[in-house]
């Protein structure tokens, strides 16, 4: 999706040029209703706006867009200045009432007075709290993707965007489903990874424990691994066992009627029904699952698994193509060179995610039957299905070995800080370093930037863990520091770290619109809001709202 922001004329101003803008409204909820404490506008190279009423803030725009003589010619030729902010709902909520013309584009971006795009930075960047941290990841925005006129509103936009530029041929389209209830069926052979939480509830201090991350796995399990290389053709489902054995070389989608399974826990984390449910001993259950999997629960997790094979697509494996490969490459290589030379957090906190977008432009989500799979399609679905698949296998194949493993979640595990898990980890790592060494020969690479892909590496030595369930843990380091995470939120210990600011960063609280015009009186203080937006996970009319009692009460819910 292109989108036409700043025309040659006002790009070209050397102010706006090189500028970052971002936005924070600093609000309470009150009897369902929102109220602004405070707002400001910040600019990277220092200026900035702070006021109470939203009032003011639409004045503040006014002036600015009078100021650089701001106008809309047409639908496509207009001066556009971008604006963003760490919470979108929130800036639409408390704006659109003062402006009948505001238009929201598919939750990205909303336009305001014709002439600010107001954008989410956390599509970006999810740990930018302050106006200033926002302007200052803004302006690295404006530096990345300014010389091009325009900018992107998602960023696996960047990276199919510079695909599509190397593609001379159209082999990627012609594997991508033609429609959505193809396109449907083959999504549920299951992206994602696999979150193992092992010892729920119990604290773990009798042991030092380990915690491994997998370097850049789905970097090198996209880049040194095969993926389908034709389209997918429907084969005999008499022959499934000769596509489980040959998993290597052929990408199989096989839909099995499971009728009897033992192994069930770690195997219930791993493979889920057509409705998300978890699959049940002795409970037919219909799924549509990949070779590799099945091999690796056959192989792994299951002592028994009886199933009746329903049907069978199939297609074969090889390397990536060249153009597809390279602009991963590149990317990473980027990445590394970044983190080497000492650039800002902004920088490579941009890089990191541009990598990372990737595997992400291959999970193509639609909703509905209102557009074809193929619409603007490039990078296919099976490719992000068979990434996830070698990443589970690699995952399992290590830690199903791993004495007193705890934890994992797709690219880390938690196990016990001993000889054996050490080696077993060395070996693994072995391989994977040979394998990237050998692809680097092949392909001209320096092995030098690529050689830690794919390995684990020791992140943190722990004393003292607890976990609550998936992606919910805490625990002391060697070192003394202390480590919470929540539902995806990961802060040191500190007074700062429970501040609601910094938790709504990491995870979002849902809210409503209200359009009503209310008012409430807290203090001695009046406050008045003429449509607002408010947070539906606030109990009460408490004024004050404290990240520490949410993340508490967060805690609580998911050891329920």
């Amino acid at each position: 999706m292109r989108i036409h922001t700043l025309c040659k004329r006002l790009f070209n101003h050397e102010y706006i040029e090189n500028v970052g803008i971002g936005l924070v409204i600093d609000s309470f909820t009150y009897k369902k209703a929102g109220y602004v404490k405070k707002w400001e506008l910040c600019f990277s190279d220092g200026e900035s706006f702070i006021g109470q009423h939203i009032q003011d803030l639409v004045d503040t725009l006014k002036h600015i867009a009078d100021k650089y003589s701001l106008e809309k010619r047409s639908d496509y030729n207009k001066d556009t200045i971008i604006i963003y902010t760490d919470d979108l709902t929130k800036a639409f909520g408390f704006l659109h009432n003062y402006d009948k013309d505001i238009d929201f584009f598919e939750k990205y971006y909303f336009t305001f007075l014709d002439v600010f795009e107001f954008r989410d930075i956390s599509l970006w960047f999810e740990d930018c709290v302050s106006a200033k941290d926002i302007a200052d990841h803004a302006q690295v925005l404006l530096n990345q993707f300014g010389e091009e006129k325009y900018f992107y509103i998602t960023p696996t936009q960047c990276v199919t965007k510079k695909i599509k530029k190397r593609c001379n041929s159209n082999i990627a389209e012609d594997l991508f489903p033609y429609n959505v209830l193809e396109y449907q069926t083959q999504r549920k052979a299951y992206f994602g990874g696999i979150c193992v939480a092992n010892c729920t509830g119990l604290i773990i201090d009798d042991f030092i424990t380990a915690e491994y991350d997998r370097k850049s796995a789905y970097i090198y399990d996209l880049l040194c691994e095969k993926h389908l290389c034709e389209p997918l053709r429907h084969e005999d489902i008499r022959n499934y066992k000769f596509f489980i054995e040959n998993h290597d070389k052929y990408f199989a989608i096989i839909t099995i009627k499971i009728k009897h399974i033992s192994g069930i826990k770690r195997a219930a984390y791993f493979i889920k029904d057509l409705k998300g449910n978890h699959l049940e001993e002795d409970k037919p259950t219909t799924v549509n699952i990949l070779n590799t999997d099945l091999y690796l629960l056959e192989e792994k997790l299951c002592k028994v698994l009886t199933y009746e094979v329903i049907d069978l697509l199939v297609g074969k494996k090889d390397y990536l193509p060249r153009y597809v490969a390279e602009v991963i490459e590149e990317e990473y290589a980027k990445k590394v060179m970044l983190e080497r030379s000492g650039a800002s957090k902004a920088e490579i906190d941009l890089q990191k995610i541009r990598v990372n977008s990737i595997y992400g432009a291959t999970v193509k989500r639609i909703l509905g039957n209102f557009v074809s799979a193929r619409d603007n399609a490039f990078l296919t679905p099976q490719w992000g299905m068979q990434t996830s698949a070698y990443a589970r296998y690699n995952l399992l194949s290590v830690a199903l070995e791993l004495r007193n493993w705890l934890y994992s979640d797709t690219d880390c595990v938690f196990c016990e800080d001993c000889i054996k898990n050490a080696q077993i980890i060395d070996n693994f790592n072995d391989n994977c370093k040979n394998i990237v060494m050998m692809y680097c020969m092949k392909n001209g690479l320096d092995f030098d930037i690529y050689q830690d892909l794919g390995q684990f590496k020791l992140k943190h030595t722990i004393k003292k863990i607890k976990i609550l369930g998936k992606k919910t843990y805490m625990y002391t380091t060697t070192h003394n520091d202390f480590v919470l995470k929540a539902s995806g939120i990961t802060y040191p210990y500190g007074e700062e770290a429970y501040t609601i600011d910094k938790l709504c960063s990491g995870k979002k609280v849902l809210g409503e619109i209200n359009d009503k015009q209310t008012s409430c009186v807290i203090d001695g203080i009046e406050y008045v809001s003429d449509g607002s937006y408010y947070d539906k996970n606030v109990d009460g009319d408490s004024f004050e709202f404290l990240g520490k009692v949410y993340l508490s009460s967060l805690i609580k819910r998911r050891t329920k």
